[in-house]
Formats: C-alpha cells, sequence, structure tokens
C-alpha cells in the first residue's frame, strides 16, 4: 500500500497542534505563580510529543535530568517530534518520485 498525502498531513497538524499547546504550557507555567502541580499540565501535550518522536526521543525517556536549562528540556521533548516530521515529509517527497533511469 503506498504512502497517502493524507497520513503526512494529520502527522504535520498533529505535531504542530501538540508543539503550540506544549510551548504555550511552558511559557504560562514560567510567567504564573502556579501551584506546585501545575507542571503536571504539560504531560497533557509533553508525553505525546515524545511518543510522536520515538526513537530519537528515548535518551530523555531514559535520562531527563541532563537537561539543565528548560530550554534544552523543550528541545528535548519536541525536537525529536518536528524531525520525524521533517523525515516523513522527506520520505514522502522521495516516493513520489520517479526511480528509474531516464
Amino acid at each position: 500500500m503506498a504512502p497517502s498525502g493524507r497520513w503526512l498531513l494529520v502527522h504535520v497538524t498533529t505535531v504542530a497542534v501538540l508543539l503550540v499547546i506544549f510551548v504555550f504550557q511552558v511559557f504560562a507555567l514560567r510567567s504564573s505563580d502556579a501551584g506546585p502541580t501545575a507542571s503536571m499540565a504539560l504531560a497533557l501535550s509533553g508525553l505525546p510529543l515524545l511518543a510522536l518522536g520515538l526513537p530519537w526521543s528515548l535518551h530523555y525517556v531514559v535520562s531527563p535530568y541532563t537537561y539543565s536549562t528548560v530550554a534544552l528540556a523543550m528541545l528535548g521533548m519536541a525536537g525529536p517530534a518536528v524531525l520525524n516530521v521533517v523525515i516523513h515529509v522527506w520520505i514522502f517527497g522521495l516516493k513520489g518520485r520517479s526511480w528509474r533511469a531516464p
């Protein structure tokens, strides 16, 4: 079964929406004086981003405390999901080309 552009659109949209929610939650958490359990809201978008970033996000899952700043932690959680989107777009572009010699 050939890959469909519909799956690519679903993948890109899902990662983009989760990424926007994740970044908004991080900045809202840092700017407000929220309670001790406010960071649990990051799990709503952070855990699916980690899952969509596998296998590249496995390092963050195994040792999350190696990221010393919030920016590095955000990169460790969201970066692999974006990388998988880029790889998906690249593979979809390759599948659209003809592999036969001219």
